[in-house]
């Protein structure tokens, strides 16, 4: 127990002084990043992480992803997660699901694989990026 007590009081701190770095430069990881775009803009299989520094990317076409029939009978609700690269071509590819959502992972996939973005820029150019992409079922209201 004294051990674990002896563990909180040392790393604590520093994690509190790590975050408080953090807080104070929001972009910090994009400096790197950002100091290489400016000496060579990045190549059309570079992807970058997207930061505040960019431009959104903004979706032109697509499905959104349909209730299935599974996760209807299970009366699924909630969120989902997912982290794609948006290539300069605007297609979605290399999507991680972070958070899943029981009976509809396969349908959310299948949807996103039809979206169309206008990709992201940075300083005025266009640039592939890792962006994160989150929503939210609620069953429909039943009908009377």
């Amino acid at each position: 127990m004294r051990l674990l007590l002896i563990l909180c009081v040392l790393v604590v701190p520093g994690l509190a002084a790590s975050q408080e770095s953090r807080a104070a430069a929001p972009d910090a990881g994009m400096g790197q990043y950002l100091e290489h775009f400016l000496a060579q803009p990045p190549g059309p299989d570079d992807v970058l992480p997207f930061g505040a520094s960019m431009t959104r990317p903004e979706q032109l076409s697509g499905e959104l992803p349909k209730y299935t029939p599974e996760a209807l009978a299970a009366r699924v609700e909630g969120r989902f997660v997912l982290q794609c690269t948006i290539r300069l071509t605007g297609e979605v590819t290399d999507c991680l699901n972070l958070k899943p959502l029981r009976h509809m992972d396969k349908a959310i996939m299948d949807a996103v694989k039809t979206w169309r973005f206008k990709p992201a820029t940075l300083k005025g150019h266009p640039v592939a990026v890792r962006y994160t992409f989150a929503g939210k079922y609620t069953l429909p209201a039943k009908k009377r």
